[in-house]
């Protein structure tokens, strides 16, 4: 039942802990040995493999680690690692693929039930695992009738969900060293040509990164599909006619598909009319016409990928990439709008603000600072924001005009669009100024183009494959962009992330470059006093607020550590509130059950979940001796209104809301957070378990941890 663990590794250092995790369990369930061969990697991942060995000592002998003399590619290092291999069963694993516990026995299983020589399952992507992952409903395997042309039709298998009988797989090697990416559909054609017996199951047997790490996700599939069209062609002498007729069919029809959505075609006349025959007359030609055809369509993605990579004229030509599919409305209410009258004696400042509740907080702590470097009035201020925080707006930005849009119903309805447009045209501002790095173009300066402000200012945006194209239309056309030093993915000289820079740091240093001078804070600005007493508590009660919500699911800090915290609390003689919104309503049996079990202590606990609304949250929060929370927006109201707070922080963009720069952190606030090497990863979680609820980088902040910082707190308070 051995079984031979090969990975290939370069580079993978923010998904490499996990998965290595993952294969040692799945070495330990199985018996056999792991092989990594390190194609000379730049970064920490031959660090962080040592360190996860080195906590693993009873596996150490089961492990070996491979370090090549110079960058050979993938194709090499696979070759090695199959040739190396010694047990009878040969799993090939990706290193940024986490396999599923007990994947390899349960395939084991089926192989040996239905006499296969290889098996594969099913992959998903992190973030989109569904809910039956631990108690999958399927365990039947359907051997394939013609695996080559399935393989052909479907490329049914990956590398981490597959394993190969070794004998089996040592005939299909080697690989082309030219091969980066295919290796594994390469091999698994051979083996099923070879006529060896294959069979599938529907279970997810391993996950894979989401697409959202993928950092040219157009160039990626050009990759993938030039290369496995070229693998077709090399084997093409050895594959059935028929087989090869159909390959030649299948890529010409997804190689016109692919260049179609692109949204702007790379070929000329002559190569569509090509890629038409193809398609439709493949089952005519000869077996030298498909190999020359298949060679063809690998030019043509290969083409589009160095033009994507590169660019004609340099790296990263954002106008070469994909336009929405929305595109065409986008440019027609853009045309309209801009032959709308408007009026012809503009004034007043337009100031663009989207996103949720924490980033309209941010922005209010600094908005006098707006005023003071356009050199206006606030009342001459109008904000353009999201209804998401129109409490926000009701509570503190009563001081300037505010006009709240649906930025989602304005990027998908042509009407509410439109009529959105006109009546901001028919405003006339002079001054349309938006400090977002993160934004839709479609949205900020698609308004800013139709209100026909004289001056339109923005902040140079982050690189965004999927809205560089958009970006490459639109900043242009603005009359100043203001580009500041961004950190992108820093580490320091160990390789550990350092923070981001925060939101409120960049909006002082646009408003500097905007203004000439150095605009600065003397420390962090706090909201307006709220009036009115807090609900849910007695006049004088001593409380505190754990708030249990953030903006998604598995950003929540786990419901049982607050419980345990929420004792600790109690025995010190607070009162102890709930706090939750709409999302958390899914916690709210658990939160009760809590409440009914504590009675006997004589503790008070207080449920609040989707109860208040968002005035009453914050009288709520204002009236607290302390504050726990997760990263969220009443996180940053707790910090802004002066309450002594506790916040656990994640990677996500670590740095870019919490923590708060030290210069603009209260005494009494206290930021949490685990340090991993996959920080600012947008939330697209490589490192999230089978199943796991938290994101781990949330799920590592200790209970003991947030004690010692609320004792801490106190004090300082």
């Amino acid at each position: 039942m051995s079984v031979s663990y090969l990975i290939t590794l370069y580079n993978k250092e923010e998904f490499i802990a996990g998965v290595l995790d993952a294969v040692l369990h799945e070495q330990m369930e199985t018996g056999g040995e792991i092989i990594i061969y390190d194609d000379v990697s730049t970064d920490r991942s031959p660090q962080i493999v040592n360190e996860r060995i080195k906590e693993h000592p009873a596996q150490a002998g089961a492990v070996r680690v491979i370090r090549g003399e110079k960058n050979r590619g993938v194709g090499f290092a696979t070759n090695y690692l199959i040739d190396a291999a010694t047990q009878p069963y040969t799993r090939l694993v990706d290193a940024d693929d986490v396999l599923i516990r007990g994947s390899t026995a349960h395939m084991l299983r089926h192989m040996q039930a239905n006499n296969l020589d290889f098996i594969y399952g099913t992959t998903t992507e992190v973030g989109n695992e569904p809910p039956w992952l631990d108690h999958q409903p399927f365990d039947n395997c359907t051997p394939l009738e013609n695996p080559v042309r399935e393989i052909l039709r479907h490329t049914v298998a990956g590398a981490s969900p597959s394993l190969f009988v070794s004998a089996v797989l040592k005939k299909a090697a080697p690989v082309p060293e030219w091969i980066r990416r295919t290796q594994d559909f390469l091999l698994t054609l051979r083996v099923a040509n070879g006529g060896a017996r294959i069979g599938g199951i529907k279970d997810i047997v391993s996950i894979g990164p989401s697409n959202r790490t993928v950092n040219n996700m157009s160039a990626s599939l050009a990759a993938m599909f030039g290369e496995m069209s070229r693998d077709v062609a090399h084997d093409g002498l050895a594959l059935p006619l028929d087989d090869l007729r159909y390959a030649c069919g299948r890529y010409a029809a997804r190689a016109a598909k692919y260049f179609r959505r692109r949204g702007r075609s790379r070929l000329t006349s002559t190569e569509k009319a090509a890629l038409w025959r193809w398609r439709h007359f493949s089952l005519l030609a000869s077996r030298q016409a498909c190999i020359a055809r298949l060679n063809r369509v690998a030019d043509f993605f290969e083409r589009d990928r160095e033009v994507l990579v590169t660019g004609p004229s340099g790296p990263q030509t954002a106008s070469r990439r994909r336009l929405p599919r929305r595109w065409a409305m986008f440019r027609l209410t853009d045309a309209l709008a801009a032959r709308m009258p408007a009026p012809r004696q503009k004034k007043g400042v337009l100031i663009l603000r989207m996103f949720g509740i924490g980033d309209a907080l941010l922005f209010r702590a600094v908005l006098e600072k707006y005023a003071e470097a356009l050199n206006v009035p606030l009342s001459d201020i109008t904000i353009l924001g999201a209804t998401g925080w129109q409490a926000v707006a009701d509570l503190f930005f009563r001081d300037v005009k505010t006009i709240l849009i649906d930025e989602r119903r304005f990027g998908r309805n042509f009407a509410y669009r439109l009529r959105v447009m006109l009546d901001l045209r028919r405003r006339g501002f002079k001054t349309a100024v938006c400090s977002m790095r993160l934004r839709y173009p479609y949205v900020t300066e698609s308004l800013m183009l139709a209100g026909g402000a004289e001056e339109m200012i923005v902040a140079q945006p982050h690189p965004n494959e999927k809205f560089d194209a958009m970006f490459a239309h639109y900043v242009p056309r603005m009359t100043r962009v203001i580009a500041l030093p961004e950190a992108g993915k820093p580490r320091d000289a160990n390789g550990a992330p350092l923070p981001l820079m925060h939101e409120i740091a960049h909006q002082l240093a646009f408003l500097s470059a905007l203004a000439g001078r150095k605009i600065q804070l003397p420390g962090l600005p706090r909201l307006p006093v709220l009036s009115g007493p807090a609900p849910l508590v007695r006049e004088s009660e001593r409380y505190a607020v754990l708030n249990i919500g953030a903006s998604y699911g598995p950003k929540r800090w786990p419901l049982a550590n607050f419980f345990d915290i929420a004792r600790r609390l109690a025995g010190q003689g607070h009162a102890v509130v709930f706090l939750g919104g709409p999302a958390e309503m899914d916690l709210k049996d658990e939160i009760a059950a809590f409440i009914i079990a504590q009675k006997q202590s004589g503790a008070r606990f207080i449920q609040s979940v989707n109860e208040l609304d968002f005035a009453a949250a914050a009288r709520l929060i204002a009236g607290a001796a302390l504050v726990v929370s997760s990263d969220s927006g009443f996180g940053h109201l707790a910090v802004l209104l002066g309450r002594p707070a506790t916040l656990i922080v994640g990677g996500g963009h670590f740095g870019y809301f919490m923590p708060y720069p030290a210069a603009l952190t209260p005494p009494g606030v206290r930021f949490l957070h685990h340090p991993m090497p996959c920080y600012h990863c947008n939330w697209g979680c490589t490192m999230m378990p089978p199943g796991g609820a938290t994101f781990p980088c949330m799920d590592g902040v200790t209970v003991e941890q947030v004690w010692q910082a609320i004792g801490s707190m106190d004090k300082a308070a």
